[in-house]
């Protein structure tokens, strides 16, 4: 199978204090309610990836969300599923 290389010039490199905080709220996020829908999920990531990296994140079309550059166009695509107990 090929893949296309992406050329990202314009790639955002995260300082360690970008990292650091993302490590703190993504240890939260671990630890938010189970229960809770596939939706609070991905609305709490995508405000989780807003706050830290400032980046533009949105549903677009059947993706659950995605990254988008300057552009609006998707960069990278977020899948989410719901956490179920029974293993």
């Amino acid at each position: 199978m090929d893949y296309k290389k992406l050329d990202l010039p314009n790639t955002n490199h995260p300082s360690k204090e970008q990292l650091k905080a993302f490590e703190t709220a993504f240890n939260a996020f671990l630890e938010t309610n189970q229960q809770e829908n596939e939706n609070h999920h991905n609305d709490a990531f995508n405000d989780l990836l807003k706050g830290i990296f400032k980046y533009k994140v949105k549903p677009t079309k059947k993706i659950d969300s995605a990254i988008l550059n300057e552009n609006n166009e998707v960069e990278v695509i977020i899948e989410f599923k719901a956490v179920t107990t029974n293993l």
